[in-house]
């Protein structure tokens, strides 16, 4: 059963906040900047991406839908965020 919020018709499309921090950061050609440094490696954003990307598809070809839950219990690491995020997207 699907549910009508009053507030629908105010937003345009379903909120993401992965889209938001990754990916039009990104879109702005600001790829090359580090979005994390982790022991004695950098990540850029586009790195990320790549990252948060993947994890995403893998879920979904999973069978994840939204409102789903998804337990992550990982060492704190890029891999970590990316499936943090990933889960999000």
């Amino acid at each position: 059963m699907e549910t009508k919020y009053k507030y629908e018709k105010y937003v345009q499309s379903p909120y993401n906040i992965t889209s938001k921090l990754i990916d039009e950061t990104v879109e702005k050609r600001v790829w090359r900047q580090t979005f994390v440094y982790y022991k004695d490696e950098k990540y850029t954003y586009r790195d990320m991406q790549s990252l948060i990307n993947r994890v995403g598809n893998a879920l979904y070809l999973l069978g994840v839908h939204m409102e789903e839950k998804v337990i992550l219990v990982m060492y704190d690491s890029p891999e970590a965020l990316a499936s943090f995020y990933g889960a999000i997207k």
